[in-house]
């Protein structure tokens, strides 16, 4: 691993909260790091994060398969800029990272730092104005305890590992856990076709994920398990989820049940990539 001087494992959440504070300063500070709670916790215990200052900026990264996904948080946009640059000038290590919200602001100062702007991703919402009751569709199930390795299979198969931050083993099996997973088994080998996975958050529905595999797609299992997911999912209001800019096919079928861009968006930029 080649990462700039001081990048190292962090073994507590106070660690990550005292270098925030500091980099923070007292203006109105940059960050891309929404991160907290038990899924930070999580990781931080699987040795998963790794974090250094550079400059007056603090420098967050999560250990991926196949990258690092990298957190900043920053006093101003010319702290950014120039530890941005230096950070990367040390390191040969395939990097991204995710700006939310302000991204107009942040494009040009994150590719002018030396990163290459990769895509963009658009949060898509859906709002129902009577619930009903939750019902499970003839030709769909929830997931069970063990699924986790399948799906996530079907998750590098179907999504971009640099975008979609695809969730760990342990996640997808807590998802399940939390009957947040529905999928659609084949009827003769029992592999699954199709997966509709989601986080619940009171009346609402987030970060939906929709993935099937491409040799069942031509039998419309995309739109079988949205019409599934919406027949279990009866009792919530709003439903959101990102679709990547050149995901032609999950724009379609999020068309075609309702789902409209609501303003926010995601950029990401990537180094060594």
């Amino acid at each position: 691993v080649r990462l700039p001087d001081g990048c190292n494992v962090v073994n507590a959440h106070a660690d990550i909260q005292e270098a925030v504070t500091r980099a923070k300063g007292t203006g109105e500070w940059l960050t891309d790091f929404y991160i907290a709670g038990d899924r930070l916790e999580n990781w931080i215990q699987k040795g998963e994060i790794r974090m250094c200052t550079i400059g007056k900026t603090a420098f967050i990264l999560r250990e991926r398969p196949a990258f690092w996904q990298t957190y900043f948080v920053s006093p101003d946009k010319a702290s950014l800029a120039a530890d941005l640059k230096a950070f990367l000038s040390d390191s040969d290590e395939k990097l991204a990272i995710f700006t939310l919200g302000n991204v107009d602001e942040l494009h040009e100062t994150i590719e002018n730092a030396g990163m290459r702007f990769y895509t963009g991703l658009d949060r898509v919402s859906k709002f129902v104005k009577e619930v009903g009751t939750p019902r499970f569709a003839d030709n769909a199930e929830l997931a069970i305890s063990g699924d986790g390795v399948e799906i996530q299979q079907i998750m590098f198969d179907t999504l971009d590992p640099y975008s979609d931050q695809i969730p760990d083993i342990d996640e997808i099996e807590k998802m399940i856990t939390n009957q947040s997973v529905i999928v659609i088994r084949n009827q003769i080998n029992s592999e699954i076709e199709a997966v509709y996975c989601w986080t619940r958050q009171g009346i609402a529905n987030k970060d939906n994920y929709l993935m099937s595999r491409e040799k069942y797609r031509k039998q419309f299992v995309g739109i079988k398990i949205m019409d599934a997911y919406f027949a279990y999912a009866a009792d919530v209001k709003r439903h959101t989820g990102w679709i990547r800019d050149n995901n032609i096919a999950s724009k379609l079928v999020n068309d075609r049940f309702g789902f409209k861009a609501d303003g926010f968006r995601q950029e990401v930029f990537v180094y060594n990539i």
